[in-house]
This record gives structure tokens, sequence and C-alpha cells, in this order.
């Protein structure tokens, strides 16, 4: 998914502080929605090359190219420069990951900011990972590889399996860390004894989808929209992100005959401009912020068409509209009283 242009970003930086609303964009150190590839689109460009094993694939709303899809062998490994090698207490990470049922009690690896690994005596820099259907979040402060060398959270809630979930990590002030299932606090209890603030290794890469260049454990399935900010979420920002706050590029800038109104929605919402699709048919499918396809229905380019929402629960949802090689995508919200 594309992050947000310069422009767009300036206007609602602007909207968002004279209204004091929500501004994910605030803090960040580095930026991974995944876009037809794995650069840092944050001002730090912290690029990644997306070797053989990985490869590009649908997000969760059927955006081609969308989304990074790990083989179990392969690895991506960002910069030079590290952007995170200067990244402090407080902290948050924020990804999306699809995994299957068969590969979820394994360990695998998300993300590390410097290869523990690579240096067998110390634990480096900030990392998240999955073991045994339970997440972990946390860091190491350099001073070895023992339980006492390091400090984080082992999450009580589990994965959930087979379909697009989001999880968040904060690192406070005081070195506790939090982590958030689908925007849910996953609770759990402290996995590490370290005192000691983080310590990175200037030597080490960004590296995604392993603990260590070395192996032997990857990770094996689909991630995107991998962020990471220098400060902690607020509660509020959390929940935006789980509603898709950060999903923008899938928000296409419509040509001016291209409508889908009213939004907010209540039962029904109609779309106007599909005329200008190349072929006869326009399948239009209604997504959940998930992923998950809750209707789908073949359309005539006629000026204007209508999809009956009735029966879909009020909340944040994607209409999809696809014809040949055409992908329109737009945010609604269905409300009832």
């Amino acid at each position: 998914m594309k992050f947000l242009t310069p422009l767009i970003t300036a206007i609602l930086f602007l909207s968002f502080q004279a209204f004091g609303q929500i501004n994910l964009q605030e803090g960040i150190v580095s930026a991974f929605p995944i876009n037809g590839d794995a650069d840092d689109e944050s001002s730090n460009e912290n690029d990644c090359n997306i070797p053989m094993g990985v490869t590009l694939t649908e997000d969760r709303f059927g955006v081609p190219d969308g989304a990074l899809l790990f083989d179990g062998q392969s690895f991506l490994e960002c910069g030079p420069p590290n952007a995170l090698d200067d990244l402090a207490l407080p902290v948050s990470f924020s990804c999306w990951y699809l995994i299957e049922a068969e590969h979820i009690t394994e360990f695998l690896p998300v993300f590390y900011t410097d290869d523990n690994n690579g240096d067998f005596g110390n634990y480096y820099g900030f990392t998240m990972g999955f073991t045994g259907q339970k997440i972990w979040v946390g860091y190491g402060d350099g001073t070895g590889a023992f339980i006492h060398d390091r400090r984080g959270t082992l999450s009580d809630s589990l994965l959930i399996p087979d379909i697009w979930t989001n999880v968040i990590g904060t690192i406070d002030e005081n070195m506790n860390s939090t982590i958030y299932i689908n925007g849910v606090n996953a609770a759990g209890s402290q996995n590490g004894s370290s005192n000691l603030n983080v310590a990175h290794n200037l030597e080490y890469p960004l590296r995604f989808g392993t603990r260590s260049r070395y192996g032997p454990t990857f990770f094996k399935g689909k991630l995107d929209e991998i962020f990471f900010w220098d400060r902690l979420l607020t509660p509020d920002e959390i929940q935006e992100i789980v509603k898709g706050g950060l999903a923008t590029s899938t928000v296409n800038i419509f040509e001016s005959d291209l409508k889908v109104y009213p939004n907010p929605a209540n039962d029904r919402i109609l779309i106007a401009g599909l005329k200008n699709f190349t072929q006869r048919k326009v399948l239009v499918e209604v997504i959940d912020l998930y992923g998950r396809k809750i209707l789908s229905r073949q359309l005539l380019p006629n000026e204007e068409n209508g999809i009956e929402l009735s029966r879909i629960a009020p909340g944040k949802y994607y209409i999809s509209m696809k014809n040949n090689d055409i992908l329109k995508t737009s945010l609604i919200t269905i409300m009832r009283e």
C-alpha cells in the first residue's frame, strides 16, 4: 500500500493539528507500506532489496504487489544506512501478517533492527517475532546473550491463523512492553530481566523475516504495512491503524466522474461513473478491514449502480471495483441508528 504523498501528508497534518485529531505520520522513523517494492517511504529511505524466496503478492484488499510473501527460507536486508540505529525508548511497531495454521506455532521472526545472532555474544536492538503461537516484543541491551541481557514481553493471547491480522508492540520509557492483536491488549508476561536500556550495533542492518542472516529460522507467511515510530502510539491511534488508518494507498484518487456515495452509508450505496471501465462487467466487492470478502457483485457499466448493504454490520469497509487490469478502491463507513 502506498504511503501518503508529501503534499497530502502536509495537508492532513495541518488538518489534524487544527482539529486535534489523530496524526499517524508523527514520529515515523521507517515505513514499509509495500507498494510494488520494499522501500522505506519515510524520509530516512532505509530501503530493502527483495531477494529470491521473497515475492510480492496481493495484500488484504486484493491489491497486486501490495504485500510480501516469505517462503520460510529467505529474508529482507535493508540499508545501509540503518535508520533505526538511533531509535531509543519509547518506541512503537506495527505490522499486518497472514500465516497458515500449519505454521502458526513455529518460531517466526518478523524483524530484528540489529542482527542479534551476527554477534553470538550479545543481544542488540529491537525485535518482534512469533513463537508457539504467541508474540514476542523486546530489545537487547548489548551486554550478553542471556535472559538477563534482554527485556520484553511474551503475549498471553494467541496469534490468529489464516486471516490478515494486525500486531502492534510498544515499549515505554520504563522499559515495559505492551502487545496488541487487532487493537486488543494481548496481555502477557515479562520475558527477559535486563534493567538496562536498548543498545545498537552500528554494523548490523535491519532485517525482516530472519533472526540472523545465518538462519536457521525464517518467517513463512505474508507481511504488510510495517511501521516504526520513535514514540508511544495512543489507544486511539492503535484503533485507527486496525481500522485501516495506514492503508492510504488503497483509497485511490478517483476520476472526477467516478463516485461512491453516500459516505457514511446506511443500507445502500450508489456507484456512479462505471461507464469509464473498458469491459462490459465490473466486479464490485465489499471487503472488511482484515481482508475478508463480505459481498461480491457483477455490475453493468451504467451511469449509476446500487449495492445493497442492509445485511452488512456497521463499520468500515473497502469497496473494490475491478475491471480488466483496472482496480479502484474506496473506504466507506456503514452507520445505523
